[in-house]
């Protein structure tokens, strides 16, 4: 009865992980029917390509966070993810156009100075990393959270070893994927933005705590703290 139960467990889970991803790709289908239909034969058309389809991915990550973060609720999961797109679509657009172009500029910049200095090469990159970084803990903010930008980039400030830990094991965890994925593990596309958006949510649990409780009236109060 034990295994029986495990296994229903395990295949919930993998059905979540299915569902989450498929969504997060269906939202991420302008940005890649850009990439297909276009043809890539000048370096601003591409540039310009992955600018645009960069900006559907964030809002697509920010409700897929929104989403494992609140499967506890038992909500039907295309609604839980709609919710989580609406609720911080406007947000993630505005810094994806800020960083996508931060980004793509340091990108070029490495490009360049690479074929000069290897140092300077490597200076881009951490930068770019960096960038990355600031760009995924503004997603994990947005997807649980309502604040301005000032309020959200003070938070960054504050929880910054926190929310750097979940980024970058998101980010390890997302390249991984990719790797795999071009050396020929195509099934791993079934399951791979629904699992990163996993670690991403059991990652930034208690930092998400952390916020909720002394940055938010409700988590206040529930404390006790006004």
């Amino acid at each position: 009865m034990s295994e029986v139960h495990g296994f229903y467990k395990f295949s919930v889970k993998l059905w979540d992980l299915i569902l989450g991803n498929f969504l997060f790709l269906l939202s991420n289908i302008p940005g890649l029917a850009l990439l297909f239909f276009v043809k890539m034969n000048q370096p601003v058309v591409i540039l310009a390509s992955i600018y645009i389809a960069l900006l559907f991915v964030w809002p697509a990550f920010s409700a897929l966070i929104y989403t494992y973060s609140n499967r506890y609720k038992r909500e039907n999961i295309f609604k839980s993810y709609w919710t989580g797109y609406k609720k911080s679509a406007k947000q993630s657009f505005q810094m994806g156009a800020i960083m996508n172009l931060i980004f793509i500029i340091l990108f070029s910049d490495y490009l360049y100075f690479s074929k000069i200095s290897g140092m300077l090469g490597i200076l881009f990159l951490i930068v770019m990393l960096i960038c990355l970084v600031v760009t995924f803990a503004y997603t994990v903010i947005i997807s649980n959270f309502n604040f301005s930008l000032s309020q959200i980039f003070q938070l960054i400030v504050k929880f910054f070893l926190p929310l750097s830990k979940t980024s970058l094991l998101t980010l390890g965890f997302l390249f991984a994927f990719l790797l795999m994925y071009l050396t020929g593990a195509n099934f791993i596309l079934l399951v791979m933005f629904g699992f990163v958006g996993k670690i991403a949510v059991s990652s930034s649990k208690q930092v998400r705590h952390d916020i909720f409780k002394y940055h938010t009236n409700e988590g206040r109060k529930a404390e006790g703290i006004v």
